[in-house]
């Protein structure tokens, strides 16, 4: 399941790091900023295959046959409601920061094809605020580099050696700050 990404920056800290006056939200760089940071905040997120702000999900996964199972995204902060089999077991399952679930009982969790959901949270922040301070800078570098880009004023303030040219086309400093909370290849809720 896939839900819409929260902004990690406002426009006003775009323009202030740009040192410029914040112009009203119907102006065109207004306009484009806040398109970009919602770009950047999109990209960032799938960049690291991961949730940022928090968000919830309910998957179906299929049971083993072993007390613990693994939840395709993470850092989890919590998990709200499992089924197994269609009976709630909620009250018989903790779970694992990393991104697992597992039984508190000793029971384990039966052979099935998506017989387990789970509703759970995973993410680094409850909002903006509350993500690390890297992820918050990659995504207003890139946003930046975005703007500079499309203002095709972007040379002067970005050289080719600073530049991933590949797929990617962003700061290469901000993928290094964005590497240390990249996940496995997953799909992002």
């Amino acid at each position: 399941m896939t839900l819409q990404t929260n902004a990690l920056l406002d426009v006003e800290d775009v323009f202030d790091y740009m040192k410029k006056d914040l112009p009203v939200s119907t102006d065109p760089n207004y306009v484009l900023i806040e398109s970009l940071i919602n770009r950047a905040s999109d990209f960032c997120e799938t960049y690291i295959n991961g949730p940022i702000i928090n968000k919830s999900a309910t998957i179906a996964l299929d049971g083993d046959g072993s007390d613990e199972l693994a939840l395709p995204y993470y850092p989890i902060q919590s998990v709200s409601s499992v089924l197994v089999d269609g009976v709630d077991a909620t009250d018989n399952i903790d779970f694992y920061p990393e991104g697992f679930i597992y039984y508190t009982t000793g029971d384990a969790f039966p052979k099935g094809r998506k017989n387990i959901q789970v509703t759970f949270t995973a993410g680094l922040g409850a909002d903006k605020n509350a993500i690390p301070q890297d992820i918050k800078q990659a995504a207003l570098l890139i946003t930046h580099y975005w703007y500079k880009r499309d203002s095709l004023d972007y040379s002067q303030t970005y050289g080719e050696s600073e530049v991933i040219v590949g797929q990617w086309r962003f700061p290469s400093i901000a993928a290094q700050m964005l590497d240390r909370y990249r996940r496995p290849n997953m799909a992002v809720i």
